[in-house]
């Protein structure tokens, strides 16, 4: 569009510009929405962590109850010696079952000792796996209450917990308090709650096994299952992978379903579980696409307009300057056309590239048929290096002066005076003879 060299390196410099900023934004954006997006995984993650830890001191605080009223202590202590009767029996078992319906527990269990049961709301719910079982014995050497691991709970086929407590008479172990849990009416659906709108947000309990780690899913609204997957350690990539062997806060990573992932790892606080909360890159780049698009096409737009604008500028002004040199043109023509003297403007060739009226007048041809002459043929008396000799010797002169003879259509000679100068037009140089007529009659006119 532009001719100017200072327009192209305008453009140049625009466009460097545009490249520059365009990478830095999308630097800058890039970073600024991963910070953004881990600062949110964060503070959920912190979120999940002391929802875990309340709904453990609740369930703590739930066992507490029971196991310190006076009532269970003493009917417990009756009925691991026999001693109880038929109504205290029914009110026990009625304060038992009572507790799991407004607590929302599974079953409430009394063992001895030596774990046989003694007493359960849900006679056929007695279960105990061997990771049950070393978590009972566990809270019979310590004296202390204890949260189990999961583990599958062969009457219902699913994950539980048993919360165990020891029930003590002066200072002696009488028996076991198990409350069981199932971790879908509140545990998982508190994991399955994501604070903001997210499509990809997860939270996920991991734990190691020897040498994999294992994933812990929520069940679906239409399967009380839980899903356990287990990876290899040696995918280090996989955030699971990293949490259980130490790494903790931010980490971008491809998690188990091949996608890469912003996450934010940390462990669940007097367990062996690990929380992990994270979004897919994907998601976070849906962002970013986005703004850079946004961002991209507005400056785009900017530097069209402006590259127009300047075009527009630039072109009314060489507009208004060529209507200017043709106004000067027209002005000249019509002045030199009203000089007496004729004009030619000769080439380095000796071809006629312009005359005027006086000097179409004075030969007796029309414009069109002079400007296909050479000088050779209107002035018979020099030849084409004759008059390239002169042109030479007159550059850097103002002018030089001679008289001759051009040749009339009609044959006639005319004795004419030459005023010759070299003149510079579009970088090259002509030259401008101004012809006089002399011829006798002409005199005698003027």
């Amino acid at each position: 569009m532009f001719k100017s060299k200072y327009f192209k390196i305008i453009l140049v410099i625009l466009g460097i510009l545009f490249i520059s900023g365009s990478a830095n934004f999308i630097y800058y954006e890039k970073n600024r929405l991963e910070d953004e997006k881990y600062s949110e995984l964060k503070v959920v993650s912190e979120l999940k962590i002391n929802q875990i830890s309340r709904w453990k001191k609740e369930r703590y605080a739930d066992i507490d109850v029971l196991t310190n009223l006076p009532f269970i202590k003493k009917s417990v202590k009756q009925l691991m010696d026999k001693t109880i009767n038929d109504e205290n029996t029914n009110e026990l078992s009625s304060l038992m079952k009572t507790a799991c319906e407004t607590s929302n527990y599974e079953n409430i269990i009394i063992l001895s000792p030596d774990l046989k049961k003694v007493l359960s709301v849900q006679p056929t719910d007695i279960s105990f796996d061997s990771t049950s079982i070393l978590t009972l014995k566990k809270s019979i050497s310590q004296g202390q209450k204890c949260l189990s691991d999961f583990f599958i709970c062969q009457t219902h086929g699913r994950y539980e917990l048993d919360l165990i407590s020891p029930i003590e008479s002066s200072g002696q172990l009488i028996a076991l308090l198990i409350m069981r849990i199932n971790p879908k009416d509140y545990l998982f659906q508190m994991l399955q709650s994501w604070p903001t709108l997210s499509k990809s947000s997860e939270t996920l309990i991991v734990r190691r096994d020897a040498d994999s780690v294992t994933f812990l899913f929520s069940p679906s609204k239409s399967n009380d299952s839980i899903k356990i997957q287990r990876l290899p350690l040696s995918m280090i990539d996989l955030p699971a992978a990293q949490v259980v062997m130490g790494k903790r806060g931010k980490f971008i990573g491809i998690d188990y379903q091949d996608e890469k992932v912003l996450s934010d790892l940390n462990q669940i606080p007097d367990t062996n579980w690990f929380l992990i909360t994270k979004i897919d890159s994907r998601e976070i780049y849906n962002v970013l696409y986005l703004k850079s698009a946004i961002y991209i096409g507005g400056v785009l737009i900017f530097l069209l307009c402006l590259y127009f604008g300047m075009g527009y500028v630039y072109k009314s002004k060489e507009k208004n300057i060529l209507q200017s040199l043709l106004d000067a043109e027209e002005s000249l023509r019509s002045v030199l056309s009203q000089i007496g003297d004729g004009i030619e403007l000769i080439d380095y060739k000796g071809n006629l590239i312009g005359v005027n009226i006086a000097e179409c007048s004075m030969l007796g041809y029309n414009r069109e048929e002079m400007i296909l002459k050479n000088i050779t043929e209107i002035e018979p008396s020099i030849t084409l290096e004759s008059f390239r000799v002169t042109f030479n010797e007159t550059i850097g002169k103002s002018q030089v002066s001679y008289e001759t003879v051009h040749l009339h259509k009609n044959g006639t000679l005319i004795p004419v005076e030459i005023n010759f100068s070299i003149v510079n037009l579009n970088g090259q140089q002509y030259g401008l003879s101004i012809v006089r007529d002399n011829s006798p009659n002409n005199k005698t006119g003027e």
